[in-house]
């Protein structure tokens, strides 16, 4: 398997370059993340960044603009993340994920592309 060195550049200096123009007010984030996104979490947070706890679960906090990015970010993480702060940042991704499964409710998988 080949790895590559870790260079040391956090996401967030990384979306300042490239990725993240959408601005919006800072919010800091609690996120806690399933043991087997360890490596994933760590390079995309920081290993220092990184809190392990007891019963192996990551725990994060950092901060990101509050827009449309963030969110698809968190999103990204499938059900291996939970926003544990704030309330109103869990309260927008768990409506996401309604909306997300509404639309596999509303027609059958096999249902023909138009």
């Amino acid at each position: 398997m080949e790895r590559f060195a870790n260079r040391g550049v956090r996401m967030e200096e990384l979306d300042a370059r490239w990725g993240n123009q959408e601005r919006g007010p800072e919010i800091e984030l609690v996120l806690r993340f399933r043991p087997r996104l360890r490596v994933r979490v760590e390079e995309t947070f920081g290993a220092d960044r990184v809190e392990v706890r007891e019963d192996g679960s990551l725990l994060v906090r950092a901060s990101y603009p509050d827009n449309h990015w963030m969110y698809g970010m968190i999103l990204g993480y499938g059900p291996d993340v939970r926003v544990l702060e704030p309330s109103a940042v869990a309260a927008k991704i768990r409506a996401m994920g309604a909306q997300i499964a509404a639309i596999y409710e509303e027609a059958p998988a096999d249902a023909a592309v138009r």
